[in-house]
């Protein structure tokens, strides 16, 4: 479980966090199922926290995959703000994702070097998300006991 995440109708925004390895095939499922998720569909804006995470680079067969996953669901990336914090690890992938796919269908991404930033581009309370960020942390904590 190197993706966990939580949906907040009421601040219409959805915070992931990624920890440790995460490969390609475990971001595309996540995204997968939160694009189908009927509660994901009430938010418009994302955040993803991969400051803890190192993720695979995407070779050509995937990223086209991850774009395709992107395309099928386009409808419901219009209009949506996607902040990413990466750390150093994850950084160039997540301008990958960012650059290739969504960007490209109607989704506005951002890769940022700090959650206050992030948060200040979504227009978010960064106390509140970072106790949500906090308590999913909690959830790799707890899978280690």
């Amino acid at each position: 479980m190197p993706i966990v995440s939580r949906c907040d109708p009421e601040l219409r925004l959805v915070v992931d966090v990624y920890h440790g390895d995460v490969t390609v095939q475990e971001m595309h499922d996540h995204v997968g199922a939160l694009l189908d998720d009927s509660t994901w569909l009430t938010t418009t804006r994302s955040l993803s926290d991969m400051t803890g995470a190192r993720l695979t680079p995407f070779s050509d067969e995937e990223r086209a995959t991850m774009l395709s996953l992107f395309r099928t669901r386009s409808r419901r990336l219009t209009g949506r703000q996607i902040a990413i914090v990466g750390g150093a690890a994850s950084v160039s992938t997540a301008r990958d994702v960012e650059r290739r796919a969504i960007d490209n269908l109607g989704a506005r991404a951002i890769v940022f070097n700090d959650l206050t930033t992030a948060c200040l581009w979504l227009g978010v309370d960064e106390t509140r998300i970072n106790a949500t960020i906090d308590q999913l942390h909690g959830a790799f904590r707890n899978e280690r006991l």
